[in-house]
């Protein structure tokens, strides 16, 4: 009797280390999940902090409408009605 009780005993612990280390969901699995989770907050918490930028540049624009028409001229290189436009190129060295 106490030897097929060790024997279940036994083989109960074998499946169990079984799962721990060579099944689907492992322990090495579980440590690259979480390597991959940490990289992932790191890459979100970059991108919430460009969003909060973008959205004080937005609210920027929506209060002072004179910085979109500089913000237009200087990235878009737009001009008004009835004005020239002259480009200075240096020449190549």
């Amino acid at each position: 009797m106490k030897k097929s009780i060790l024997t279940l005993l036994v083989m109960i612990f074998l499946v169990l280390q079984y799962r721990l280390w060579a099944s689907d969901s492992n322990v090495f699995d579980a440590l690259r999940l979480e390597r991959a989770i940490h990289s992932e907050k790191g890459g979100i918490a970059k991108l919430e902090k460009r969003n909060e930028l973008l959205d004080r540049d937005v609210q920027a624009l929506k209060i002072h409408p004179e910085a979109l028409e500089d913000r237009a001229r200087a990235e878009l290189g737009m001009i008004k009605k009835d004005e020239t436009f002259c480009l200075v190129v240096e020449p190549a060295r």
